[in-house]
């Protein structure tokens, strides 16, 4: 865990810039870049939540039964692990849409003709005082996209959480 260290560190949206302008603005470079800087935080969520099932009573007791590695994965670990992902990956996307936004209006995004909500904001930015409602709505979608992956990640988190579950 120790080697995640220097690369959490990283400011992210540097390291996109720089490395999005290498290899130029694309729909699969934006994809790649996002999701290499960004697996780091699925690791060290799912690594702390590996260690803590496999010392679980009943994952011990598997060992003792005489279960094999790959059982113990996709009979006890993997289970326990999907709701943890799904969470992750939801809390994330809205993450990702603020970067994905952020190199677009840059113009390191994703290239016209495809559309992006950072592309429509930046081109809408020298109409800011004569046509305000141009960079607003926009905005206003990015905002929603943004809290909604949000909000379905804390649902979903109170709903698979047994310690938070109401009986």
């Amino acid at each position: 865990m120790q080697n995640l260290q220097p690369a959490l560190s990283l400011p992210f949206l540097m390291v996109a810039v720089t490395a999005i302008s290498i290899l130029g603005p694309s729909m699969l470079n934006v994809i790649m870049v996002i999701g290499l800087l960004r697996w780091m935080s699925y690791a060290r969520i799912l690594r702390s939540e590996v260690l803590k099932i496999s010392e679980m009573p009943y994952v011990r007791l598997a060992v003792v039964a005489g279960a094999t590695r790959r059982h113990l994965i996709v009979r006890h670990v993997f289970p326990n692990l999907v709701n943890t992902l799904l969470i992750i990956a939801t809390l994330e996307l809205g993450t990702a849409v603020i970067f994905e936004s952020a190199l677009s209006f840059l113009g390191l995004g994703i290239p016209r003709p495809l559309s992006s909500l950072g592309t429509m904001l930046a081109e809408a930015q020298p109409y800011l005082y004569t046509a305000w409602w141009l960079p607003l709505y926009p905005g206003i979608a990015i905002s929603l996209l943004v809290m909604s992956s949000n909000l379905t990640g804390d649902w979903l988190r109170e709903r698979f959480d047994p310690t938070r579950r109401q009986l």
